[in-house]
């Protein structure tokens, strides 16, 4: 695969044959399109021969309709209620239901972690893969996390029923993605949405790291 991409050096090589009338136009076509075509399939050639996946960053799991910029809520009920409205639209199921089964979880056993993050989440029947709502609160929220800061970052997490693993590995990047208060911080001064995506793709938080394991251990259900 490394091999085969012809890029740059295939088209000057072509132009220069094409030049000296070794070849006509439309097989100097053809070459370009092989060269460009190469080109795009030689790094993800590389990588399934090696058998290496991509890492994926929380931000992958964050479009633009599945971030709220200021949330208006001061207590933990209403924001669950506040980001379930979201998620209902995004999923096309009925707020009450998601709002419900997020907050029956939640008092069960607190979701706030360290840093100002809170992850209310709930495992649904109906969805095949994860959906995550996050919202941004200026003043905070209370939701009892143990270093005793107010969350600033809201994450609502939604998961298949039957599938616990999934949820166990969201709330992990969700961890080692605002782990450090600097990170914290960089995600609130974001301006916009764009600003957003970046300060949370920085380098440290991708799916497959295990660190910060004990933190969100106890609190998945």
């Amino acid at each position: 695969f490394g091999m085969v991409a012809q890029g740059t050096m295939g088209v000057i090589l072509g132009q220069l044959a094409l030049e000296q009338g070794l070849i006509e136009e439309p097989l100097f076509v053809a070459i370009v399109v092989v060269a460009f075509a190469t080109s795009l399939a030689a790094g993800p050639g590389i990588q399934k021969a090696l058998g290496q996946k991509q890492e994926r960053t929380l931000a992958d799991f964050v479009p633009e309709k599945n971030f709220v910029a200021l949330i208006e809520a001061r207590t933990p009920r209403k924001t669950i209620s506040e980001l379930s409205a979201v998620a209902g639209d995004i999923l096309g199921v009925d707020t009450a239901t998601i709002d419900e089964a997020v907050w029956q979880r939640e008092t069960i056993m607190s979701t706030g972690l360290e840093n100002g993050i809170a992850v209310p989440h709930a495992r649904l029947e109906g969805i095949e893969t994860p959906v995550i709502v996050i919202g941004r609160s200026r003043a905070g929220v209370d939701f009892d996390a143990s270093d005793g800061k107010l969350a600033r970052i809201i994450c609502l997490l939604l998961t298949p029923l039957y599938d616990q693993t999934m949820q166990i590995e969201m709330l992990r990047l969700v961890a080692q993605t605002f782990q450090t208060p600097a990170r914290v911080d960089s995600a609130m001064a974001a301006a916009n949405y764009t600003e957003f995506l970046a300060a949370i793709r920085l380098p440290g938080a991708a799916l497959e790291s295990h660190e910060g394991d004990e933190q969100i251990s106890e609190g998945s259900s």
